[in-house]
Formats: C-alpha cells, structure tokens, sequence
C-alpha cells in the first residue's frame, strides 16, 4: 500500500490559469487595437498634411480694387495665424483644410481699405475664393496743415489717403487736428450718422454745403458752410426736427438775403442773423 497519496487539488486550480490568460489576451488585444489607431490616424494626419489630393490649386480674390491680390491674401494669412495660432502652425496656408470653415473676417487693422472678407472653398477644384467688400468714400477728411485729404466711409472709418478734395459733390470736412487712418473719425458713432442725416435734410431742401468745420476742443458743434459765405450751426448730438420744412419757411420769409448764418445748435429751437 503506497504511503504517499498526492494530495487532492483545490477547486480553482485550473480556474486561476484561466482567469490570468484571458486578462492577458484582452490586454493584446486591446494594445494591438490601439495601435493600429494610432496607426491608421497617423496615416490620415499625413495623407491631409502632406498629401497631394488636399494641396490648394489656386486662391481667386473678387471684389479688390484698392489692395493688391498678393498682399491681401499675405494679410488674410497672418489674420488666421493671429487668431489661432496652433492650428494654422500645424496646417501650412498651402493646404485646402487651412482655408475651410474660416467663416467671415469683418476687419484686418493693417489693411483699412477692407470692410470685411469671406472665404469660402471650392474642393472639387480646390480652390479658395477671396470674396471682398471694400470701403467706399462717403466723406473726406482735410486737416488744414496736411497737403492731403483722407476718405471716409459710411460708417466713419478713415480708411485711406486721397488728394485734396474741391467741390461739392463729396462732403468735405476742414480738420484742424492730425486724422488717423484706420480709425473712426468721430468718437460716437452716432455723430457721423446725426452729421450726414442733417446734410441729406439740407441736400432735399437744395442748400448744398462747400465745406463742414468743426468746432474745436469738446464744442460737439459744427457748421456746414455754404459757396456764399452762409453758415449753419449744428449740435452733433442731434438732428434738427423738421429741418427741411424750416429751411423752406425761411425761403418763403424772403430767402438768405442778408443772413449771415442760421444757429439750430438748441434743440427745436432755430436762431439767425
């Protein structure tokens, strides 16, 4: 009789093994599967960066008459750039996926003449479009020691030198400080509308003004001057209430005969001598 009796094996004997080869396969499997992501996205990031199929053909600017193609699209890039930085150093200016979902830039600081610019991307021939509105001269600025004017669009940003402005056709304002391009050229917006609302009103009445002044300092005053020599004053911050209606009375009281000026500088009030 053997005295030695191999000992009965615990229940889990085989179960423990089994337990520790199925965590080992799951962490192979799930390491290969995680490779072969990163695998397959470094593929994609190269194909896009560095791929040929994502490569611009050609960038097309419409609506530029004031800034050279070359330097509003270097503008353009440097704008992206700025605003975010991190993905325009991944993605070259030279790649379609730069370009795409840029939406609308309403301002480049360095380049004044735009008003805004949109982009949008046609992939088929890969190619960006450059759509631009640029500013147009609604006034202009003549400071009196500067041998140039300075346009003005409609919403009161100075956006360019021009020559010295003559005539009526444009309306002209004498400055007597220096003008700033690329800024407003009032401090309230709502002073160039109140401005250019009351000479539209004198425009309809047939008064057309030589030249507008100023008044200096924080007067907030300014007077549209006409060929005669016949000045109005004005407040900025208001449009005179029923200035074409006034503007006629007085022409039926007898004309601008002998009328040196006429004050609406008092709201609803109007004052001449």
């Amino acid at each position: 009789m053997n005295k030695f009796r191999r000992s009965p094996l615990p229940p889990d004997h085989y179960a423990f093994p089994r337990r520790k080869r199925k965590k080992i396969n799951f962490f192979r499997i799930f390491s290969l599967s995680l490779l072969a992501a990163g695998c397959v996205f470094v593929g994609a990031a190269y194909f896009v960066l560095f791929g040929d199929f994502w490569s611009v053909r050609s960038i097309r600017v419409e609506g530029s008459r004031l800034v050279d193609d070359s330097v509003l699209i270097s503008g353009l890039v440097s704008e992206f750039h700025a605003r975010n930085p991190i993905v325009s150093g991944i993605i070259g200016q030279n790649n379609i996926v730069f370009w795409m979902s840029r939406g609308e830039i309403s301002r480049i600081p360095w380049i004044p003449e735009i008003k805004n610019i949109r982009t949008n991307v046609d992939f088929s021939s890969r190619t960006v479009n450059v759509l631009v509105d640029e500013r147009s001269v609604a006034a202009v600025a003549c400071p009196e020691n500067d041998a140039k004017c300075y346009a003005i669009d409609e919403e009161g940003v100075v956006f360019s030198e021009i020559p010295w402005v003559e005539g009526v056709l444009i309306p002209r304002f004498d400055e007597k400080e220096k003008v700033f391009i690329g800024e407003r050229y009032f401090k309230k917006g709502e002073w160039f509308e109140n401005v250019f609302s009351t000479l539209s009103a004198l425009r309809e009445s047939g008064i057309v003004p030589e030249r507008i002044v100023l008044g200096e300092g924080n007067t907030e005053e300014w007077e549209a001057v006409l060929p005669s020599g016949i000045r109005f004053y004005f407040n900025l911050n208001f449009v005179p209430d029923n200035l074409r209606e006034i503007v006629e009375d007085i022409r039926a009281r007898g004309g601008f005969d002998g009328v040196s000026y006429f004050d609406f500088r008092v709201q609803n009030r109007v004052y001449y001598k």
